[in-house]
C-alpha cells in the first residue's frame, strides 16, 4: 500500500509541476490562431519546449536573445524553402548542416533540435511572401509571452544558495578527510568526488556552450571551486597510498580539516577558518605540506572572489573569435559531430524533396519522421524508428477506437488538454507518441476524410522511418570504435594545448584565458572514453583505466602550478629557476622513447628535483604523466 501511495503522491507532483507548462502552452496556441491564423499553431507548441527547457537551465540575457534571433530566422527559412521545389532541397541541406555544425557538438548533441523542429514543422503549408510578416509577428509574439512566463517561473523559483553539486563535494571530502585520519582507508574511493565533479561539468556545458564556449566570472570561480574539490580528492587518495608514512601529527591534521569542513556552514565563516588552519597546522612531509598548503590557499581565494561577486564576462567579439578557432579546429571528416551534421543535411534534404513531389499533404510527416528518428549511430536509429512507428500506430489505434468519438465541437481542446499534460509529464518516446498522434488526427479529422487520411499518416510515417534508418546506414554511416578513437586524439591535444597553457604561464607568470574551458573540455572527453568502456567489447579496460587515472594525475599537477603562480609573484630569482624547469619541461616533452624507459628517467629527475623546489617537483612529475598518457593513447586506442 506504501508504494502505491508514494506513486501517487510522485506523480500528483509532476502534475501540478506540469501545471504552469500546460497553461502557457494553451494559451500560446489559442493566442497565435486568434491572432496569426491556424498555420502558425506549431509555434506555441514550439516555445512551451523552450520554456520548459530555460526555466530549468541558467539565463543569460545574451544567449536569450540568440536563441530569439534564431527561432525568428529558422521561421523565415522555413517559410523561403517551401517557394520552390530546388529552393527547398538548397535550404534543407545548407540551414542543417550549418545549423548542427555550428549550435551542437560532441558535448552538446541536441542542441540544435528545437530551432531544427521549427525549421520542419515550419514547411507544413506552403509559404508566402504575404506570410513572412504575420509568421515573423507571431514568433516574436510567442518569443515575448514565453520571456515573460520564464522570469517569472524563475523568480518564484527557489534557487538554493549554494550549488548543490558543490555542497555535496564538500560533504565528501570531509567524510573522506575524516576516514584518512582514523585510518580507515577502505572507505575511501577515488570515484566518489570524480563521480560529482563530472556531473557537474555535464550540467555546466550546456550553459558554456551556448555562450559561445566561453565561460562568465562566475562561472570561472564556481569552476575554479569545483576543481579545487577535485584535487582535494586526489591529494586525499595520494595521502592514502603513502598511509604508512603519516605520523599522529598528520592523522590530527586531516581530522581538524575534516570537521572545519563540516562545521563550516557559510563561506566567510569557511574562509576564517582555513585561514586560521593554515597559520598553526603542518604536514611533516615538506612536499606533501606543500600541494596541500597550496591547495588551501587557493580554496580561500576562491571563496574570496565568489563573496566579492567577480563577474568579467568575455567581450562579444573574444567569443566570436573562440568559436570561430573552435569551428575551424572541428572542420572535416575527422570530427564526428561535421560528419554527422552532413549525414543528416542529405537525408533530410532528400526527404523533403521526395515529400514535395508526391501529390498530396499529409506527405511532411515523411521529413518530420525523419527529422525525429534520425540517430548518431544505425542501431540507435532502427531502435528510435520502431518506437515511434509502434507509438504512432498505438496512437492512430486510440483514436479509432476512442477519441474519434468525443464530440467535434469540444474534440481538439480536450486532446490538446490531455496530449500536453502527457507530453510534458514523461520522456517515454513511445508515450509522447501516442498522445502527439492523437493531437495531429484530431486537428484534421473534422477537414478531411478520417480513416483515408489516418492511414495515408501512417504510410508517411513508415516510409520516413526507413529512410532515417536506409540512410543511417548508407551515408557517412558512423563507427562507435572510429569515434572512441577519436575522443583518445582529442584527449591528448587538449592535454597538449595545456601544455601550451603552461609554458605560457611559467613564462608570464599567469595563466592563460582559456585554461577553464580547456579544462571542462578535458573531463568531458574523459567522462565519454569512460562510457565507451563498458559498450566497446575489443577495448583494452586495463590500458584506458591507466590512461584515466594518468590523464587524473596530470590535470592535478598542472592545477597545482597554475594556483601557484596565480597565488605568488614571479621575482627575478624565481625567474631563472622556472626558465631552467621550462626547459626541463620542453626537453621531456619532447621525448619519443619508449614509456617504460621514460619513466626511469623521469623517476630519476623527480628524486633529484625534491632537493629543489616545488615548481620543479611539480613540474617533473607533470612531465611524466604527460608522457604516460601519450604512450597509453597508442595502447589503448589498438
Amino acid at each position: 500500500m506504501e508504494p502505491i501511495r508514494t506513486n501517487l503522491e510522485a506523480l500528483k507532483k509532476k502534475m501540478f509541476d506540469t501545471l504552469p507548462y500546460l497553461c502557457l502552452g494553451i494559451i500560446l496556441f489559442a493566442t497565435i490562431i486568434l491572432f496569426f491564423g491556424s498555420a502558425n499553431a506549431v509555434i506555441g507548441i514550439i516555445f512551451l519546449f523552450f520554456a520548459k527547457g530555460a526555466v530549468h537551465s541558467a539565463f543569460t540575457i545574451e544567449s536569450h536573445l540568440t536563441s530569439g534571433f534564431l527561432f525568428l530566422l529558422m521561421a523565415v527559412l522555413g517559410t523561403f524553402a517551401t517557394m520552390g521545389y530546388v529552393t527547398s532541397i538548397v535550404l534543407n541541406f545548407l540551414v542543417f548542416f550549418l545549423l548542427i555544425f555550428v549550435y551542437s557538438d560532441d558535448f552538446a548533441p541536441k542542441n540544435y533540435f528545437l530551432f531544427g523542429l521549427e525549421f520542419v514543422l515550419m514547411q507544413m503549408n506552403p509559404g508566402t511572401f504575404d506570410m513572412l510578416l504575420n509568421r515573423s509577428f507571431a514568433v516574436l509574439y510567442g518569443f515575448a509571452v514565453t520571456t515573460l512566463f520564464i522570469i517569472v517561473a524563475k523568480r518564484l523559483k527557489k534557487e538554493p544558495a549554494e550549488n548543490p553539486l558543490i555542497k555535496k563535494g564538500f560533504a565528501v571530502i570531509s567524510n573522506q578527510l575524516n576516514s584518512l585520519s582514523k585510518g580507515q582507508l577502505s572507505q575511501l574511493h577515488a570515484g566518489e568526488i570524480f563521480d560529482i565533479v563530472s556531473k557537474y561539468c555535464a550540467v555546466e556545458y550546456n550553459t558554456v556552450f551556448k555562450q559561445n564556449g566561453l565561460m562568465s566570472g562566475k562561472e570561472k570561480n564556481r569552476f575554479q571551486l569545483v576543481l579545487c574539490l577535485e584535487q582535494l580528492g586526489q591529494l586525499i587518495n595520494e595521502a592514502k597510498l603513502h598511509y604508512e608514512e603519516l605520523d599522529q601529527a598528520d592523522q590530527s591534521y586531516f581530522y581538524d580539516l575534516s570537521k572545519l569542513f563540516e562545521n563550516s556552514t557559510t563561506r566567510d565563516k569557511l574562509i576564517s577558518q582555513l585561514e586560521h588552519f593554515l597559520k598553526n597546522s603542518h604536514l611533516q612531509d615538506s612536499h606533501l605540506n606543500s600541494d596541500w598548503r597550496l591547495l588551501l590557499q587557493s580554496l580561500i581565494k576562491t571563496l574570496h572572489a565568489k563573496t566579492e561577486k567577480v563577474n568579467h564576462t568575455a567581450t562579444v567579439k573574444n567569443k566570436l573569435a573562440y568559436k570561430g578557432s573552435q569551428l575551424k579546429q572541428h572542420w572535416g571528416f575527422h570530427y564526428f559531430q561535421f560528419r554527422f551534421a552532413i549525414q543528416k543535411s542529405l537525408i533530410l534534404a532528400f526527404s523533403f524533396a521526395l515529400a514535395n513531389a508526391l501529390p498530396f499533404s499529409n506527405s511532411y510527416w515523411i521529413p518530420i519522421m525523419v527529422y525525429t528518428t534520425i540517430g548518431a549511430y544505425p542501431d540507435e536509429a532502427f531502435k528510435s524508428a520502431v518506437t515511434r512507428v509502434g507509438g504512432t500506430l498505438a496512437g492512430l489505434a486510440c483514436f479509432v477506437l476512442v477519441t474519434q468519438f468525443i464530440p467535434v465541437n469540444i474534440r481538439l481542446f480536450v486532446v490538446l488538454f490531455i496530449g500536453l499534460t502527457i507530453i510534458l509529464s514523461t520522456t517515454n518516446v513511445f508515450i509522447t507518441m501516442i498522445a502527439g498522434t492523437q493531437m495531429a488526427v484530431s486537428s484534421i479529422a473534422p477537414v478531411f476524410d478520417t480513416i483515408p487520411s489516418i492511414l495515408l499518416r501512417f504510410a508517411c510515417v513508415i516510409v520516413g522511418a526507413v529512410i532515417a534508418v536506409v540512410g543511417g546506414r548508407l551515408i557517412l554511416r558512423a563507427n562507435r570504435d572510429d569515434n572512441y578513437q577519436a575522443k583518445l586524439n582529442e584527449l591528448l591535444q587538449i592535454d597538449n594545448q595545456l601544455v601550451t597553457e603552461l609554458n605560457h604561464a611559467l613564462e608570464q607568470g599567469m595563466r592563460g584565458n582559456h585554461v577553464s574551458e580547456l579544462i571542462l573540455s578535458l573531463h568531458l572527453t574523459t567522462n565519454e572514453l569512460l562510457k565507451a568502456m563498458p559498450r566497446r567489447k575489443m577495448i583494452d579496460k586495463v590500458q584506458l583505466a591507466k590512461l584515466i587515472i594518468y590523464n587524473r594525475s596530470f590535470l592535478k599537477e598542472v592545477l597545482l602550478i597554475f594556483m601557484s603562480l596565480d597565488l605568488s609573484k614571479t621575482d627575478k630569482e624565481n625567474s631563472e629557476t622556472i626558465q631552467e624547469a621550462l626547459i626541463v619541461l620542453e626537453h621531456l616533452l619532447a621525448t619519443k622513447t619508449e614509456v617504460q624507459k621514460e619513466s626511469e628517467i623521469y623517476s630519476a629527475y623527480i628524486e633529484k628535483a625534491k632537493s629543489k623546489t616545488n615548481l620543479d617537483y611539480r613540474i617533473a612529475k607533470c612531465s611524466l604523466a604527460f608522457q604516460q598518457i601519450r604512450g597509453k593513447v597508442h595502447l589503448s586506442g589498438d
